[in-house]
């Protein structure tokens, strides 16, 4: 395990920008767009907590990840 976790920053970046490009590529914005872009980044918080839950990686080496994913 390493400092970030690389797997947090690319389930971070990923959702985010999925998130993003569902609410991006939509010409109205409609519940159906936010309720996925809320499911993406609720599944992407999740699969980070695995690393977590699972030992592969500390809570802060997660969650720097994550951010930095989010960031990127």
């Amino acid at each position: 395990p390493g400092m970030p976790s690389s797997h947090a920053q690319s389930i971070g970046y990923l959702a985010t920008y999925a998130a993003a490009g569902l609410l991006g590529a939509s010409i109205g914005s409609t519940l159906v767009t936010y309720c996925s872009s809320a499911v993406i980044q609720v599944l992407s918080v999740f699969l980070s907590w695995l690393r977590i839950k699972t030992g592969y990686h500390t809570t802060a080496q997660v969650l720097v990840g994550y951010v930095f994913g989010t960031m990127a």
